[in-house]
């Protein structure tokens, strides 16, 4: 469990008296307007000791989470603040302990922990454990890898106990799967996994904007997502990953449902993706925790229900039953960036914005027609270095 805690409960982490940096810091919760550009905000420092990395962040993700947390409220006692926001990194480590993987100059991405601690990825400057780094591929700008981290733990950690049950990568191929939402942040990146690296045959919905996108993706079926009762022409699915959190629950499980398979070896597997969909409301009841403790998705009351779920579908139904919520991790992002450098994932960045304007990344990424991820521009000069290694480019907007 240790290895999966924030900052303020595992290891000490404190201010660097010498050291300011550039940082987005919300004070309260609310609209995107609570996100406050800080040219001189303290920096941390890990404590002597400590098995944390200091990276000089380059840029850092923008995700529908940050949107969510940046809403509230949550109590301060799980999210402090002030909190500079964000948990999606990539940069060069200027400091790495002893005996440590990771040298001083490595350029490295990573997902930071979600909770308690006051410190983000929006930011020039972010502590973090070497267990939760992976190296950046030599031939991927870091630009594009900030937009990666925790999509791609979110996706492994979705699909682990799947290709497990199926005894290994190999004999997914040819499995129908479908995902939920391949046009956003995380569709797109589950979709590819599915579709390139284990050989799934891979059905889809989102608007018909993005049905090129989404097929040269590899999704074989596309399905726009306005028409009704769209999910009558899933049939004998062995995957089903529902990135809307349960929202099709209740279908797949009815006894007259024919959207999974329900016999044979090995079983077929509903994934269920902690989610929650964007409520301006905070008042809204469905929209926070009644504690202040957490997101929606992350709400007590849900999170036991859904591990509940887990066990008793395990138990008693041929449709297995497996509940996500994301944790940093070092694997997940290696074979991702693999994936990435290897070329079998592309990663759509929509924009890169400067840090000073993460109020309208937010605004950009919240849009409901906008797809792919919305990435900071932390290091300008960085980002600009490495252009040769994406010479397409990414649409940049300007200061």
């Amino acid at each position: 469990m240790s290895s999966f805690l924030p900052h303020r409960f595992s290891e000490d982490v404190g201010y660097d008296p010498d050291f300011t940096m550039k940082a987005v810091v919300m004070r309260v919760h609310g609209d995107s307007s609570v996100l406050k550009f800080d040219e001189h905000c303290a920096s941390p420092r890990p404590s002597d000791g400590s098995r944390q990395l200091i990276i000089d962040v380059v840029a850092a993700g923008v995700n529908p989470l940050d949107i969510k947390m940046r809403i509230g409220p949550i109590s301060s006692i799980v999210y402090p603040k002030p909190k500079i926001v964000g948990s999606d990194v990539s940069g060069v480590v200027s400091r790495a302990p002893p005996n440590s993987s990771f040298v001083v100059g490595d350029r490295v991405f990573a997902m930071l922990p979600l909770l308690g601690t006051t410190f983000g990825g929006y930011a020039g400057r972010c502590c973090v454990r070497e267990e939760f780094v992976a190296r950046a591929p030599d031939n991927v700008p870091l630009v594009e890898l900030a937009a990666i981290p925790l999509v791609a733990c979110t996706v492994l950690q979705a699909l682990r106990p799947v290709i497990a049950s199926y005894g290994g990568e190999q004999h997914l191929r040819g499995r129908k799967c479908f995902i939920q939402g391949g046009s956003g942040g995380l569709g797109h990146i589950a979709v590819q996994y599915c579709a390139h690296v284990l050989g799934m045959h891979v059905s889809t919905t989102c608007s018909p904007a993005h049905f090129g996108l989404l097929r040269s993706y590899g999704a074989s079926e596309v399905i726009d997502y306005h028409t009704p009762r769209w999910e009558d022409g899933l049939l004998d699915l062995d995957v089903f990953i529902d990135t809307m959190g349960h929202v099709y629950e209740d279908i797949v499980y009815s006894a007259s449902s024919r959207i999974m398979r329900r016999t044979g070896e090995p079983p077929s597997h509903y994934v269920r993706i902690a989610s929650s969909p964007y409520r301006r409301d905070a008042k809204d009841p469905l929209s926070r925790d009644g504690l202040g403790l957490a997101i929606p998705e992350a709400r007590l009351d849900r999170m036991l229900v859904g591990y509940l779920r887990e066990w008793y579908r395990g138990l008693f139904s041929s449709i297995k039953y497996h509940f996500v919520l994301v944790h940093p991790e070092r694997e997940a992002l290696r074979l991702i960036g693999e994936a990435v450098s290897h070329g079998s994932i592309r990663v759509n960045v929509q924009a890169v914005i400067p840090l000073d304007q993460a109020a309208s990344a937010h605004d950009l990424q919240e849009d409901p027609q906008s797809s792919g991820k919305v990435v900071l521009s932390v290091d300008p000069a960085a980002v600009l270095q490495e252009q040769h290694l994406r010479p397409e480019g990414y649409y940049v907007r300007p200061t």
